[in-house]
């Protein structure tokens, strides 16, 4: 979470806070060149879903164009992660000025850099009906922030050839849900704030 760097006359130099954006990556294997699917990656799982994801894509499809299903799926790293939490909670740098107070506080970079690695536990794939409307998705959708929450979205396409059948979805939409009913999941990534940060581990299930 903290890096020290070395001066050209190799001095240590400050050193350097955790970069919350330099931490967000792909989840799944991607490719440059045009597919009807998409990966989206980024975004805080404990509050969105897949129906979240396919209300979001309804207002940037072009004419005649659909998405015929989203699926959230675990990532391969989400999985290790959340195996190791069931067992013992997340592993968190506590604040070593709070060690010795009962109710000790985690040191607030190191939650951060727990948090944003949560960005990291599922990805989205969203299957459309041709590459046409693939790539409308992609252009109006990739690097736009989500519902003012922070979270950037980061589009990707995936080959056609990766089956998805190693693990169920934790959440699947295939139609548009009762408009009257649904609202938006409304919620700030603090992680990627310059504020302080809240912990979601322990939350009760927001969806």
């Amino acid at each position: 979470a903290v890096v020290s760097t070395q001066s050209s006359e190799g001095e240590e130099e400050e050193p350097a806070m955790f970069d919350a954006w330099d931490e967000v990556n792909t989840c799944v294997e991607t490719i440059s060149e045009s597919t009807p699917r998409l990966s989206i990656c980024n975004l805080n799982w404990d509050r969105v879903t897949a129906t979240d994801i396919f209300v979001m894509c309804q207002s940037s499809l072009p004419v005649g164009g659909s998405v015929r299903q989203v699926h959230v799926y675990p990532s391969q790293f989400g999985k290790e992660q959340m195996a190791k939490e069931r067992e013992r909670g997340p592993e968190i740098e506590r604040d070593q000025e709070e060690e010795r107070e009962e109710k000790s506080e985690y040191s607030n970079e190191a939650l951060r850099k727990y948090q944003v690695e949560r960005l990291k536990y599922y990805y989205a794939i969203v299957t459309c009906d041709s590459t046409a409307t693939a790539d409308q998705l992609y252009k109006e959708l990739d690097g736009v922030e989500y519902q003012l929450s922070s979270s950037i979205l980061d589009l990707r396409y995936v080959p056609d050839d990766i089956e998805f059948d190693d693990d169920p979805p934790s959440s699947t939409c295939v139609s548009m849900p009762d408009m009257t009913s649904y609202k938006p999941p409304q919620f700030t990534t603090t992680a990627l704030q310059n504020s302080s940060v809240k912990l979601t581990w322990d939350e009760t299930d927001q969806n």
